[in-house]
């Protein structure tokens, strides 16, 4: 599978303020490439530089196979790009709304049809946009970017606000993106269980530099992790990373022990127990990327 972007050591500055410092990044074609990282580590600065909406102060930026000038119109007819909350005219049908697009991408008229059929919303192209729900518009949002069929899809928090179900139908409309019209999809979101469900690769950002990346299946079949449900999670983090483990607490307050094989399982309850820890449950498990991101924050 060949690399449909390339990012080289590039460095990003906002007067003093250095975002990113020396970010590589090798992007497969047709993949869905999450793009993670904690708020202010860089990502949307990432894909506005993509997007062409920014400059960079050094490295380089290659897609399709030539380096990238954000001043160049040539390369943004093959980008699609959904950033930040849509903007849309709640007054406008979705045929209206997409034949701006159309026009100012010079093309037929039919990629409105086949926009709107690649997110299911064809039966409401001639409905006014405002009797939509957050759901709905934001299908009509990813079918702008999609006007075209673009080789890249630039998508930045694409399931912000919405509701589960909204989520479910966004995840399974970006899932097969890639089969469905041989596109890229580039993405990044905070919301880390979505993000393992829909992608196939996967970059972790930390203060603006490159930690891991690589495909998300074998990235999270290097180890496994131990959930501990225990009477003092604090206390029993702080004896495990004395003793040598990895060990962090999730949102639902259970202890992760990860970078763990099941053979060390024991050794881990044995030092919890021998040190007064109530242990009410555990679980030995394949890392999720949950656990892998949160071992990622670990590491030095």
């Amino acid at each position: 599978m060949q690399d449909i972007i390339r990012i080289e050591n590039v460095e990003k500055s906002f007067a003093d303020h250095q975002v990113l410092k020396k970010l590589s990044l090798n992007v497969p074609e047709q993949s869905v490439f999450a793009f993670l990282g904690n708020n202010g580590a860089g990502k949307s600065t990432t894909i506005r530089i993509l997007a062409g909406l920014l400059g960079f102060n050094g490295g380089r930026v290659e897609m399709f196979g030539k380096t990238i000038n954000r001043f160049d119109p040539s390369y943004k007819k093959h980008l699609g790009c959904l950033i930040d909350s849509p903007v849309l005219y709640d007054d406008l049908t979705p045929n209206e709304f997409l034949s701006i697009g159309q026009r100012i991408k010079g093309l037929p008229k039919s990629s409105i049809e086949h926009a709107l059929l690649h997110v299911d919303m064809k039966h409401a192209a001639n409905k006014k946009i405002a009797a939509f729900s957050l759901g709905m518009k934001q299908r009509i949002a990813l079918a702008n970017a999609l006007l075209g069929e673009p080789k890249v899809l630039l998508l930045d928090e694409p399931t912000n606000g919405l509701d589960p179900q909204g989520m479910k139908e966004m995840r399974s409309l970006i899932k097969n993106l890639p089969a469905a019209i041989g596109c890229t999809v580039f993405l990044s979101s905070h919301l880390l269980d979505e993000v393992e469900k829909v992608s196939s690769h996967v970059a972790i950002i930390e203060t603006g530099a490159t930690k891991v990346q690589g495909k998300l299946t074998e990235l999270l079949d290097q180890s496994g992790c131990l959930l501990i449900d225990c009477d003092n999670p604090a206390k029993a983090i702080a004896l495990l990373l004395k003793g040598g483990y990895k060990a962090f607490q999730q949102d639902n307050n259970l202890v992760v022990v990860s970078d763990l094989d099941r053979d060390n399982c024991i050794a881990a309850h044995h030092w919890l127990f021998s040190n007064h820890i109530g242990v009410f449950s555990s679980h030995f498990t394949k890392a999720s990327l949950e656990t892998y991101f949160g071992e990622q924050q670990l590491v030095g």
